[in-house]
């Protein structure tokens, strides 16, 4: 029996295609039958795609470019500030075929390091999201936009499985608009807005499926490990997602913490890839 496809939506400009191609390959070292949905304003050519798509179908999977070229986001930013990128992840079940029933969101500045298998297929309990949450803005530390109480759960938004049919049963793109004219000013961007439209609404899952590394360095400078080592702590073998969060990139700076996973995918060949993936399953699998 074929295995069920995971589906996961990415949203990037050309700055970020090499971190963009990194992430894909992270994916693909534990991972088959999976399709991936770029989220692009024509950033990336279709000889961009097709050499990947060269690549992903030898692992039974596929990219497919959504370009948003003829959108318009002026809606979106009116007097906010925030860039157009940041609110391609609220419509992308909008864009998403619609026989996609749930999809993995995943910020480009991040590298998978072990198995989705568990967290993507779990059930959503009836919410619409399941995310992590956010080891800086979910301090009682930390400052909060208006209405939102400090011991309220919030959670970063680089990590998001989505419930799509309820993401659209329930016209969640009208509840962000919303939000959005509510709290024209949002502290954290749209991360903010999402916490607010999905108040009550989403799973917490373990913090190693969203392991926010620039959390750790802005802690460290600031001498505030000891205050946060219950957020911090991970296991190894619990680390699944490492997102490179805050300025400290990985392909940029050398004191980012776990910039050696990073460059170690990064520095791999896409031959080497195959391989691992291939010592993962068998390649006449489908």
């Amino acid at each position: 029996m074929p295995n069920p496809i995971k589906n996961i939506v990415l949203a990037a400009d050309q700055n970020y295609a090499q971190p963009t191609e990194t992430l894909i390959k992270s994916i693909m070292r534990a991972h088959q039958n999976v399709h991936f949905y770029l989220i692009h304003k024509s950033a990336f050519p279709e000889t961009w795609f097709a050499q990947i798509n060269h690549l992903l179908q030898q692992m039974n999977s596929a990219i497919y470019g959504l370009n948003v070229q003829n959108l318009d986001f002026s809606h979106f930013q009116a007097g906010n500030g925030l860039p157009e990128s940041s609110f391609y992840r609220i419509i992308a079940p909008q864009i998403l075929p619609k026989e996609i029933n749930r999809a993995l969101y995943l910020d480009v500045d991040m590298i998978v390091h072990l198995p989705l298998d568990t967290f993507y297929w779990q059930d959503f309990s009836g919410c619409h999201a399941v995310a992590v949450s956010d080891i800086v803005a979910d301090s009682p530390h930390a400052n909060r936009i208006d209405d939102y109480p400090k011991f309220t759960p919030y959670f970063n938004s680089g990590v998001l499985l989505m419930n799509l049919p309820l993401w659209r049963e329930t016209e969640f793109l009208q509840t962000f608009e919303q939000t959005l004219r509510d709290y024209p000013k949002p502290l954290f961007g749209d991360q903010d807005l999402l916490n607010l439209a999905l108040r009550g609404k989403w799973l917490a899952a373990p913090v190693g499926y969203n392991y926010q590394v620039g959390s750790i360095l802005a802690f460290a400078q600031n001498q505030g490990l000891h205050m946060m080592a219950h957020r911090l702590a991970c296991p190894h073998n619990e680390l699944a997602i490492i997102h490179y969060t805050e300025k400290a990139k990985p392909w940029l700076h050398s004191l980012c913490p776990y910039r050696q996973f990073y460059l170690e995918v990064a520095n791999t060949s896409w031959e080497a890839i195959l391989q691992q993936h291939f010592a993962h399953f068998n390649p006449n699998e489908s």
